[in-house]
């Protein structure tokens, strides 16, 4: 009886996530009718793979991306419940990873990092925990659940300079962090919607500094943190051309340039380092490169090139500079 109650709530919850996702686009729709058109672009799509599927190299509902040094790309195949690895042209390399709750096994896995040693972070969202893979995919170690820590829906996870392993707690609205070990050190956020307050986050990125950039998706914002995890800004509005409407993942390139997917009229924005809008990357749509519909997730690649996966289509999409 106990595990079909935990089944009827976790179908509940997927139901009600695609109720919201619904309502965005929808209001995605409406933005395009009234607002007019946006900003032209600095970038083109040069390169599409994926695929709606579950044969090797297809994806579904895919929403996260990752790059290394190598310029490796990975996918959190999310629906299909692995990790797919694509050489910088879009070719699979390797996958890893099914359906189940033991070691290397994933739920819904929502989030993916990789570490300076190539090393891979997965949030195995849907069994609450973080797991830990080497570059080729063998599983290294799990943060489990603790009395401390008791992660519920984990989505994403980031490493800093020093080791230390921060994942977004998404339902319990904070931040966890843990070191270099996975060992539980503290958390910060509580739901609300002042500075440093969450509403279900959904993405983080750490950069060379240490700077925390934190998806705040139900304030519909991105706010950014000092390496102390003190408030400096916050990103809410696309310039001139509306507000975030459902931001999922963000990502910082070199220069410190912001970038952020977000389901409203923009697919994806890129900011300055102090978060002043500077472009738009992609239109919204489907059929055509350059086009997207439920983006989800942003990496950027080691030749400063875009990845960015798309939910609705189940495509990644590589953009450049034209």
């Amino acid at each position: 009886m106990a595990l079909n109650l935990k089944s009827s709530k976790a179908m509940l919850r997927t139901a009600l996530h695609i109720a919201q996702r619904c309502l965005l686009l929808t209001l995605v729709l409406a933005s395009v009718l009234f607002t007019g058109c946006s900003p032209s672009s600095d970038y083109i799509c040069t390169v599409v793979f994926g695929g709606e599927g579950s044969n090797d190299g297809n994806l579904k509902q895919p929403l996260d991306v990752a790059t290394d040094r190598e310029g490796r790309i990975f996918i959190a195949d999310t629906a299909n419940n692995r990790i797919q690895v694509f050489t910088p042209d879009g070719n699979l390399s390797f996958k890893f990873g099914k359906m189940g709750q033991g070691k290397g096994y994933f739920r819904s896995p929502c989030g993916i990092y990789v570490d300076d040693k190539s090393n891979i972070w997965v949030a195995d969202t849907l069994n609450n925990r973080i797991q830990k893979f080497d570059p080729k995919g063998r599983h290294v170690s799990t943060i489990e659940p603790s009395r401390d820590s008791s992660l519920h829906n984990p989505k994403d996870v980031a490493v800093n300079s020093k080791g230390q392993i921060f994942v977004v707690d998404s339902y319990n609205n904070r931040i966890c962090k843990f070191d270099p070990i996975g060992q539980y050190v503290s958390s910060f956020g509580t739901e609300g919607k002042e500075p440093g307050q969450f509403r279900k986050p959904d993405g983080i990125y750490i950069d060379r500094n240490d700077k925390f950039y934190i998806v705040d998706t139900r304030n519909m914002r991105v706010q950014v943190l000092d390496a102390d995890e003190n408030f400096l800004f916050e990103i809410k509005e696309k310039g001139k051309y509306g507000m975030l409407l459902g931001p999922s993942k963000v990502t910082v390139d070199n220069e410190g340039n912001i970038y952020i997917v977000d389901c409203g009229q923009i697919p994806l924005v890129k900011y300055s380092s102090t978060g002043q809008f500077l472009t738009r990357i992609g239109e919204l749509g489907k059929g055509q490169k350059g086009k997207m519909t439920l983006p989800a997730g942003v990496s950027v690649l080691n030749d400063s090139r875009l990845a960015v996966v798309d939910r609705f289509l189940c495509t990644v999409q590589l953009f450049e500079k034209k």
